[in-house]
C-alpha cells in the first residue's frame, strides 16, 4: 500500500473508512478504538492548506485531492507539484509516531526540507512516483539526527 498512496491519502481512506465501513467491521476492541480517535481529524487542520491553488482556498483545512496520476495529465505541471507539496504532512507524521513535542519539530523542519530535497531525484516534472519515495524513505532517524545536531 505504501507504495500507491501518500500520507495524506491514508488520512482520507481513514476517514471513508470511519464513515462508510459497514458496522460489523467495529466489533472489535481495538478497532473500537481506532474509530474512536479517528473522529478527532480536526488537528490535521492545523498543519493548513497543503495545496490551496488546487482547492482555491487558503482556509487552513487539510483538504482530499485527486490521485495523483489525475495531475499528470496536465501539459504544465504546476498542479502536480502543488499536490506533491505533502511535506509537512510527512513530518508531522513522523513526529506523531515518535510523540515529539510540537516545539522539537519546528526547531528542524528547514534541515529536514534541505535533506528532503537534496535526495529527491525527478526524471521530470511529472515524477511524482519519486516524490513518493523520497517522502517514503525520510527516517525518523534523519529527523533524530537534525534535531541532535541542533539541540544544545
Amino acid at each position: 500500500m505504501w507504495q500507491a498512496v501518500s500520507v495524506s491519502d491514508l488520512h482520507f481512506l481513514g476517514d471513508a473508512l470511519r464513515d462508510k465501513a459497514p458496522a460489523g467491521l467495529w466489533r472489535e476492541p481495538h478497532l473500537q478504538a481506532m474509530k474512536r480517535a479517528a473522529q478527532h481529524t480536526g488537528e490535521a487542520d492545523m498543519l493548513g492548506s497543503v495545496a490551496p491553488g488546487l482547492s482555491g482556498s487558503a482556509e487552513p483545512q487539510l483538504r482530499r485531492y485527486e490521485p495523483y496520476e489525475e495531475y499528470q495529465r496536465h501539459i504544465i505541471p504546476d498542479l502536480l507539484s502543488e499536490r506533491l507539496a505533502e511535506l509537512k504532512v510527512n513530518l508531522a507524521w513522523l513526529a506523531d509516531n515518535a510523540a515529539w513535542e510540537p516545539e522539537r519539530l519546528i526547531r528542524i523542519t528547514e534541515p529536514a526540507a534541505d535533506e528532503f530535497l537534496s535526495k529527491l531525484k525527478m526524471r521530470d516534472s511529472w515524477d511524482w512516483t519519486a516524490a513518493l519515495d523520497a517522502y517514503r524513505n525520510l527516517k525518523m532517524e534523519t529527523l533524530e539526527a537534525l534535531a541532535s545536531r541542533g539541540e544544545p
